[in-house]
């Protein structure tokens, strides 16, 4: 038993030891239940041989009574250990949907923004080997892809968090047994086997009826199947990692600029977009995957996948994920110097000569500027009947030649004169202008 305890301690500082930078801080979801404590006294562990800040973070999820004399006790323990305690109490009251997933996306929200405030590298979280088997016997009745089958991983990413999860290969019984075996108390939390909930019913029931209808445990084929999935994952991410280069992200949404190449594999196009979903903090259904490969592969133009909270735009093989934001109002705004707002945009004016910003990919960034000689201007909506000035071509005309991303217009501001369009914020053109002027700035407003 002494050798087993030993290992877990050695797993744990081993992890922080390769994937920890000491500089930085880093977060610890607790729950206060066996698993969340046992890994908070194995970092403390860690952090004799190599320290690093250590914040405590708890969610109350306001399911149970007790929950809130629990967050209580939390608060002391991390007054005891004298680390930082942060805490949340959810509103479970106001959710509307499935409870379980309502509450993992505050949990996640809640962890993101300690993270930027503290400047913390990532949360550390206490999943174990009989979490991983749950999650990927209930992804294969799902009927995931491959690719997902490999379950939680030890390093991932959503959005602008990291999660860090050492445990993975530890079965829950050692956990519970190193916890006891140095009397650390902990939560009981009952709704982890109320069949109510999906991971409750796979714990009392489903689990328990297969085992025994099998004839004998099953759990240990799972963790099997995950390795060699994740062996496959990693080799197909390996192999799509150059296509992932070329990809801009800002104020408006993110790009992945394949015009230069897409594998004619299937296995390997459907890699590219998984990752890209991954990056972009969202996931393809089944025929949302296919129909985005054959909109690249078919080098579609103008086209739109929509999705509850963003939207993919396919243009000649360039994949937007775009945001859901307020277009460019529809009412014409004289531009003076000083500071206003235009719809998602704050514009400045100044005095002087400044730099040049003003093609689509500033646009997409969500930071464009220009610089003009001193006259009278207006902002108006992007309209693609409108002629540039001076040679009168309209903006479809130009858009359409130089082959610029039809929904940026969307998001683009235009300045005129009475001569007509004198910048449109897309095509990149260089003005010439010298002595009196004026420095146009627009800022994506977040």
């Amino acid at each position: 038993m002494a050798e087993l305890f030993m290992n877990l301690e050695d797993i744990v500082f081993q992890f922080i030891e390769q994937r920890v930078d000491p500089s930085r801080p880093v977060l610890i979801g607790l729950s206060g239940g066996p698993d969340s404590m046992c890994l908070l006294h194995l970092l403390l562990h860690a952090r004799k041989k190599k320290f690093f800040p250590l914040h405590i973070a708890h969610v109350d999820h306001a399911w149970r009574q007790e929950s809130e004399s629990e967050c209580e006790i939390i608060k002391e323990v991390a007054r005891t250990l004298e680390l930082p305690c942060h805490t949340i109490r959810l509103r479970p009251e106001e959710y509307r949907g499935n409870r379980e997933a309502l509450a993992r996306l505050d949990r996640i929200q809640f962890f993101t923004r300690l993270s930027r405030e503290l400047d913390a590298q990532g949360v550390i979280l206490a999943h174990h080997r009989d979490d991983q088997e749950e999650t990927v016997f209930k992804r294969f009745l799902e009927g995931v892809s491959l690719f997902y089958l490999a379950g939680i991983r030890a390093r991932s990413q959503i959005g602008s968090l990291t999660i860090f999860r050492p445990l993975l290969d530890c079965p829950k019984s050692e956990l519970v047994a190193w916890i006891e075996a140095r009397h650390i108390s902990y939560f009981d939390d009952p709704t982890n086997f109320n069949p109510a909930y999906l991971r409750g019913r796979l714990r009392t029931e489903i689990f328990p009826y297969l085992s025994h209808s099998f004839g004998k445990e099953f759990t240990s084929s799972i963790s099997r199947i995950a390795r060699d999935a994740e062996e496959v994952r990693t080799y197909f991410d390996e192999k799509v990692e150059p296509y992932l280069k070329n990809i801009i992200s800002g104020g408006f949404g993110t790009l992945l600029d394949l015009s230069e190449g897409f594998p004619e594999s299937p296995i390997e196009a459907r890699s590219i977009l998984r990752r890209f979903g991954e990056m972009c903090d969202f996931g393809f259904n089944r025929y949302q995957i296919e129909l985005a490969r054959e909109l690249v592969a078919k080098n579609a133009a103008n086209r739109t996948i929509l999705l509850p909270e963003k939207e993919l735009y396919f243009d000649r093989r360039r994949i937007f994920c775009l945001n859901k934001e307020k277009h460019v109002p529809g009412v014409a705004m004289a531009l003076v110097e000083g500071t206003s707002c235009f719809g998602p945009w704050r514009v400045t004016v100044e005095a002087g000569i400044g730099p040049q910003k003003n093609n689509w990919r500033d646009l997409l960034c969500g930071n464009v500027s220009t610089s003009l000689p001193r006259g009278h201007y207006q902002l108006l909506p992007f309209s693609p009947l409108l002629r540039r000035a001076p040679q009168g071509r309209t903006l479809r005309r130009l858009v359409n030649d130089k082959k610029i991303p039809r929904r940026m217009a969307d998001y683009a501001p235009l300045i005129v004169s009475e001569e007509g369009v004198v910048e449109d914020f897309l095509q990149g053109i260089t003005l010439q202008t010298k002595g009196d002027a004026v420095h146009i700035r627009l800022e994506k407003i977040h």
